[in-house]
């Protein structure tokens, strides 16, 4: 069996998400909040938007014009390439809803980044099981095995780590905190660096069963 692969999120991993709702935020509601100052991963408690403006907001973010023009993190595509081209697979792994699925993958054509699978995975307990069969919910992440994970969430790091999966935080000012088993990094080339010396340390794991996995 190959060795499992490196879990790689998209927003504000992959792509510069947050950057993207600042102008969003600005250009349909006429409100300025400095990336420093998104302390929150709420962006109704962030951008300071009432329910019904936040739900107009996500309606508009969601679209598929807006998210595939988000521009990639800079380092992240070529570092990600550079794992794949030494054989390594990666698992594109999200939290966005399931209907933004054509937007995500042609992001990830546009920009032509290596993956093995785009999994769609409930990380903050919003998606319904009727509505979005297809999605993921947080604890089946238990029976998949990684070999590192990228991401921005510190919740789902958090997760993760207990998990018993190495993760490389990206430094972003609303996952602020420490946590056993989460490395923060401050951007690409330190996560290039991290993730070689983190998988040179621990030989990879060989991928296991989900009934191995959940035993």
């Amino acid at each position: 069996m190959s060795p499992p692969p490196i879990y790689v999120d998209m927003d504000d991993v992959l792509c510069e998400t947050a950057r993207g709702f600042i102008s969003l935020l600005e250009r349909e509601f006429g409100r300025r909040v400095p990336f420093d100052q998104i302390h929150d991963f709420d962006l109704g408690v962030s951008f300071r938007l009432t329910p019904a403006e936040l739900e107009r907001f996500f309606e508009i973010a969601h679209r598929p014009e807006l998210l595939i023009d988000l521009d990639p993190l800079p380092g992240a595509i070529d570092t990600v390439r550079a794992w794949a081209a030494t054989g390594t697979e990666i698992a594109v792994v999200t939290g966005r809803p399931s209907s933004t699925a054509a937007a995500c993958r042609g992001w990830l054509e546009r920009h032509d980044v290596p993956h093995r699978e785009l999994t769609f995975v409930d990380k903050y307990g919003r998606a319904s099981a009727t509505a979005e069969p297809e999605v993921v919910p947080l604890e089946a992440l238990r029976r998949d095995a990684y070999r590192l994970a990228i991401e921005d969430s510190l919740p789902t790091a958090r997760f993760l780590a207990e998990r018993g999966i190495p993760v490389l935080l990206v430094d972003r000012p609303w996952n602020q905190g420490d946590c056993a088993g989460v490395h923060r990094c401050r951007d690409w080339a330190e996560i290039g660096r991290r993730a070689r010396d983190l998988l040179a340390a621990a030989p990879a794991p060989t991928a296991r069963s989900a009934d191995a996995i959940s035993s």
